[in-house]
């Protein structure tokens, strides 16, 4: 295998890195490196987005520059079929996914910025040196020395959420839950928990700013990292070793981060199979300081200090792997890692605490391969006492006198503890879930995971046997070796842990996905994957993670259930796995009616379950069932709630600013879309009530039960929402009003033009908007004494768009309500020819200008202004169109700019070729 050479000469050189925010980079047989998406393409294909080459150029010999390329530092991301003299050899994204590091074979780093303030995400590199085209003429040799060995970008300094393995109920496995009333499933199949931690530094001072660190084959330690004035990255260079004597070449290090914000370092010399442990202490120059020295160097940000550990000789064991031969016995280093620190628990999570003994120790994996496999070899490094005899200590006047003494002496010791070989070799390790699991990739794809445990779980009382999951390996999913080469040299996990991506052996980047081998017959299995595909789901919620593979997961199980067991239970799996979903993420469609309004459509939780709702309810085609119907519904109700509560305070702000008018105004005109839609729902809502008030027993949704309209007006969750926007829209109209009189240009005023815009909208719309509310409140004030737990009849409702029949009361009031008050004041004539398809709503298909529309504000797009060719937009998830946000202008700034780097259902952007 040419990957196993490759990693027993350097241990950089991972050609595939997939960043938490769904970018895939990838490296081709040509050394030139790529940025992809995993897109849907139908409503149920997923692949690759077409890809995007990462090509640093110097915009002084950048003759095609124009001034709608986003420039950083004087450089532009382009696409270009320019060779490669120096292939790039490592890509590594950051722990929040929004930079890249691309590394050659002669150790050049350039880092793109993936920040979300580029249009169409289109990558800006920070770094004068670009991969792959150094015009220096250093000579190779030297070259060869500067390639890096190990890489690392740092943590950054924030709580994180850890979800805990999810315990399954033993009743659950038995008898699968019992049915209610409305068709739910009351019995919960799982336990889900969660606390809070932080990984362990050191960290950037500024969250703001980025920091990596690299070793060089010849010992060098780069510290690369952003000070707080600037985007651009500097650099420090410090000698690991400064002995004259040590001219070993290092050909793997690894890195791990200590809770006393220090940095842990191991590296191997294949020359000498010589370990070395050092401690890495990083002191950051003051920051306000910098800031207000303009003249400071930028190489003073800050100076790092290092202090040798342990200095050792490293060998495989003599114990030949799998029974091979002598000839066949050579054994060399490929993989070299330090596990990571497991994040530090909040105090409040356990009773007892971790010792402070575990911050000396660290564990350290060591692969050797062979011809014929691989060989593990697990050690502990710690500090351990080594005792001397009390005469040792009477030979030292020096020591004597200098205060008390004692017998032992702390110093930094190896031991191996385990070791085991495998049929096939293993091409990569890491860690995974916020450093809580630990994989191993074999070459016929394979993946071992490993769930660690912090030592303060480890002290707890010890509990008696139970089922735990935490993966989807845990829940019976396995992969399989269906379509995928015999050997594979390149394998990346995703951030989920649900599938992994891989070169076939034409070079092309694929994706594999993990599958359940077992009979969904089986109420056991049932639970197992439903249980472990929530954990997933709840998991990436956490982590800000995106979820497309585990949705995509499944909605292939749920197919597959579909064609062997019948639709029965394949709707019966997607219910259950909604439930849980929202249980694990603790979370709930029956709201309390004291859970104040902003933190619905602030709680991104809601986000994420919408948009799984959505994926597993829509079509080939993008036909969407009902149920997607009513979660598209939410999430923009969602986004309309967010856009008016940040024009509202933009707009009644007394902050005085020079042009506040031209932004106030700029605020006002960014919802005419948004308010658009609402009033256009109002507007199918009203055509809903009105069929029912024609039917003559009054028992309309009785007979129809399946409505997305009445659905929303029902659901607690759509109905906080909607009202929530009622009301903002018009306490915003009456503060317009006011600031367009404070204007004082009736004629020529830009904010008594927004406001008549504004006004012109809502008076355009055949449904009063004040009279809907009352109807709206009418029927919040009905549900609202229902006492009664309600919970299933919600989830029947959110996940199905049906009307139950305990609501049946409620429903006929409200159109009791809308024929007595709205009906007298309507143009029916204007009601009924009323166009409200491209809402989305209305039936299984899209509306037909789909693309035509923003999906984001609510606006036309032109595709045929050449202005906005580099500002278009597409969702990897939902398909939508948007523009890119120019916040370049500060006064052009408005809510979309939240949208930057996500769609209202939580998709990525992405380009899509089929608009050039």
């Amino acid at each position: 295998m040419s990957k196993i050479a490759d990693l027993q000469r350097n241990g950089c050189n991972d050609k595939v890195s997939w960043s938490k925010n769904g970018s895939i980079a990838y490296i081709d047989s040509d050394g030139a490196a790529y940025v992809v998406n995993l897109v849907c393409t139908d409503g149920e294909q997923w692949q690759f987005s077409s890809p995007i080459r990462l090509l640093a150029k110097d915009s002084a010999n950048d003759s095609t520059n124009t001034d709608a390329k986003p420039r950083e530092n004087g450089r532009s991301a382009t696409s270009s079929t320019e060779p490669l003299s120096i292939p790039t050899v490592h890509v590594s994204w950051n722990t929040g996914g929004t930079e890249l590091a691309c590394i050659d074979a002669q150790g050049d780093i350039s880092i793109y910025s993936f920040a979300g303030h580029n249009s169409n995400g289109l990558l800006s590199c920070h770094l004068n040196k670009s991969p792959g085209h150094s015009g220096s003429q250093i000579p190779a040799p030297l070259y060869e020395l500067n390639a890096i060995v190990g890489f690392k970008w740092l943590d950054i300094d924030k709580a994180i959420l850890l979800p805990s393995p999810a315990v399954i109920n033993p009743d659950s496995m038995k008898t699968g839950g019992s049915t209610g009333a409305a068709g739910g499933y009351k019995l919960s199949y799982g336990t889900y928990g969660v606390s809070q931690g932080r990984l362990s530094g050191p960290y950037n001072p500024s969250q703001t700013k980025f920091t990596c660190i690299a070793i060089t084959r010849r010992g060098m330690l780069r510290l690369i990292s952003q000070i707080p004035t600037e985007s651009r990255y500097y650099e420090v260079v410090t000698p690991l070793d400064d002995q004259a004597a040590s001219l070993e070449i290092i050909t793997h290090a690894t890195f791990k981060g200590q809770k006393d914000n220090s940095l842990l370092v191991a590296t191997y010399s294949a020359q000498t199979s010589t370990l070395q442990v050092y401690k890495i202490i990083i002191n950051w120059a003051n920051a306000d300081k910098n800031r207000q020295q303009q003249n400071t160097a930028t190489s003073e940000f800050a100076s790092v200090s290092v202090q040798r550990l342990l200095k050792t000789f490293l060998s495989p064991s003599q114990t030949n792997p799998n029974n091979a031969t002598d000839n066949d016995c050579q054994k060399y280093l490929t993989h070299l890692f330090l596990v990571p620190s497991y994040p530090q628990l909040s105090k409040s999570q356990f009773q007892r605490q971790s010792s402070p003994s575990s911050d000396s120790e660290h564990e350290l994996y060591a692969i050797f391969s062979t011809s014929s496999g691989s060989l593990v070899h697990k050690y502990e490094i710690a500090n351990r006492p080594v005792s001397l005899h009390p005469n040792f200590y009477g030979l030292s006047y020096q020591r004597r006198d200098s205060g008390p003494t004692t017998n032992e002496e702390s110093v930094a010791s190896i031991t191996l503890y385990d070791s085991y070989s495998t049929e096939k070799h293993i091409v990569a390790i890491g860690s995974a879930v916020q450093e809580t699991l630990i994989y191993l990739c074999r070459s016929d794809g394979v993946i071992d995971l490993i769930r660690r445990q912090s030592s303060a779980q480890s002290q707890l009382n010890p509990q008696p046997p139970k089922i735990e999951i935490a993966t989807l390996s845990d829940a019976g999913y396995i992969y399989t070796n269906k379509d995928i080469p015999d050997v594979l040299e390149d394998i990346c996990l995703s951030p989920n842990l649900a599938s992994y991506v891989y070169f076939d052996q034409k070079g092309t980047l694929k994706i594999k996905y993990m599958e359940n081998p077992n009979d969904y017959a089986d109420n056991s299995t049932m639970v197992m994957s439903v249980v472990g595909l929530a954990m997933r789901v709840s998991s990436a919620c956490f982590s800000s993670v995106p979820s497309d593979d585990v949705s995509n997961i499944a909605k292939m199980e749920m197919e597959k259930i579909r064609k062997m067991n019948g639709d029965e239970l394949a709707q019966k799996f997607r219910y259950m796995l909604l439930q849980e979903s929202y249980r694990a993420n603790n979370f709930t469609v029956n709201i309390p009616n004291e859970y104040p309004n902003e933190k619905v459509f602030v709680n991104p939780s809601l986000q994420r379950l919408l948009s799984l709702q959505l994926s597993l309810s829509t079509n080939p085609g993008w036909t969407r069932q009902p149920m997607a119907n009513i979660a598209w519904c939410t999430l923009n109700l969602r986004i309309a709630s967010f856009a008016i509560t940040f024009a509202l305070r933009a707009v009644s702000s007394n902050k005085q600013q020079q042009g506040d008018y031209e932004i106030k105004a700029n605020h006002i005109h960014s919802l005419a879309g948004l308010v658009r839609w609402i009033t256009d729902f109002l507007a199918l809502a009203c055509q809903d009530l009105y069929m029912a008030s024609l039917h003559e027993s009054n028992n309309y949704y009785g007979e129809n039960p399946t409505s997305v309209a009445m659905a929303a007006l029902l659901g607690k969750i759509p109905r906080v929402l909607l009202l929530y926007c009622l009301r903002a829209t018009r306490g915003l109209e009456q503060i317009i009003a006011k600031l367009a009189e404070q204007e004082n240009n009736p004629i020529n005023g830009q904010v008594q033009s927004a406001y008549k815009r504004f006004r012109d909208t809502i008076a355009n719309s055949p449904v009063s908007v004040a009279s809907f509310e009352k109807l709206l409140f009418d029927i919040d004030n009905a549900m609202k004494n229902m006492s009664a737990d309600l919970t299933d009849v919600e989830q029947d409702i959110m996940f199905n768009a049906h009307i139950p029949s305990q609501y049946a009361n409620v429903c006929k009031r409200a159109v009791e309500v809308f024929s007595r008050n709205l009906k007298p004041e309507i143009n029916i004539a204007q009601l009924y020819f009323y166009d409200v398809s491209w809402l989305g709503l209305s039936g299984p298909k899209l509306p037909p200008d789909w693309d035509n529309n923003d999906v984001i504000r609510k606006t036309l797009i032109s595709h045929t202004d050449p202005s906005i060719k580099n500002l278009l937009r597409r969702c990897a998830r939902c398909g939508g169109v948007s523009l890119w946000e120019d916040v370049r202008a500060p006064s052009s700034v408005t809510w979309a700019v939240a949208f930057q780097r996500s769609c209202l259902c939580g998709g990525n952007w992405y380009i899509s070729t089929s608009w050039y």
